[in-house]
């Protein structure tokens, strides 16, 4: 019968993240040396922030489309042995999606109803807070829009 509290003649591992000998503690060792993670990284704050500004014009896409190409470049990187973080890049390529197809369909309706919004905007001004004059801004955008939309 053995021993199960028998020390093993194999050698040690160190534990995550502890340095081996000779190196100083917090130096990179083992796969995560020398990996390129900030490609995915960048990839998937560009996605998020596509997300959270859709509703800006051209901005939520554009971040979405620069979110697409680093998370490409990430996951080349991956492929490569370069980089291994996988999942960030793809995340990063999800999000960037996400933030293209939002950003660019809240883009075209804004486009859409750009003299609407713009007229509407003017009579508000013009209104000056009486609130008759801005109730008829209202019925005028309302008219507008259900002429245009074919109601």
């Amino acid at each position: 019968m053995t021993d199960p509290f028998a020390r093993s003649s194999a050698p040690e591992q160190p534990l995550y993240g502890a340095p081996l000998y000779g190196e100083p503690y917090g130096s990179p060792s083992g796969p995560q040396a020398g990996a390129r993670n900030r490609v995915g990284g960048t990839a998937l704050a560009l996605g998020i922030a596509a997300i959270v500004l859709f509703w800006v014009p051209f901005v939520g896409a554009l971040l979405g489309v620069a979110a697409i190409v680093f998370a490409t470049r990430g996951r080349r990187r991956v492929h490569r042995g370069e980089a291994n973080n996988n999942g960030v890049a793809v995340a990063g390529l999800a999000t960037g999606i996400v933030g293209v197809v939002l950003g660019t369909i809240f883009t075209m309706v804004v486009m859409y109803f750009a003299t609407e919004i713009t007229d509407y905007s003017h009579c508000m001004e013009q209104a000056s807070g009486e609130a008759s004059a801005e109730q008829e801004c209202v019925r005028q955008l309302t008219d507008r829009l259900t002429e245009r939309l074919g109601g």
